[in-house]
């Protein structure tokens, strides 16, 4: 999957094979906005990150309405019904709960997913 080209990249982790966080995409919010439409998505946070072998990709952390058995593959057909192709996440993770500011929004800065 490619992205459009122009997301600034921050950092050369690239280089040595690591992922990078990258500037948050004017995509992003769309991305969100569809996963929180799904009925199975309490909470959901995309990140842009940077992959030395695929190029920039989106990954998913979501937190299931319901705990246990999660379908990750309905949640990503409904994206491709919804989104174009290069905005659909690449990568999805279940996780418990996001970290929150102080002001309640997403802190993007903390490892999600940790």
């Amino acid at each position: 999957m490619q992205l459009p080209a122009g997301a600034p990249v921050v950092g050369d982790d690239v280089a040595r094979g690591v992922l990078a966080e990258v500037v948050h995409p004017p995509v992003v919010p769309e991305v969100e906005a569809a996963l929180h439409r799904d009925s199975l998505v309490r909470q959901a946070a995309v990140l842009l990150h940077a992959d030395a072998n695929r190029g920039a990709c989106l990954v998913a952390y979501i937190v299931a309405r319901e705990p246990g058995d999660f379908d990750i593959s309905g949640i990503r057909a409904r994206l491709l019904q919804a989104l174009p192709d290069y905005m659909v996440p690449s990568y999805y993770s279940v996780i418990e709960r996001l970290p929150l500011t102080s002001s309640g929004k997403v802190d993007r800065r903390e490892q999600i997913g940790r």
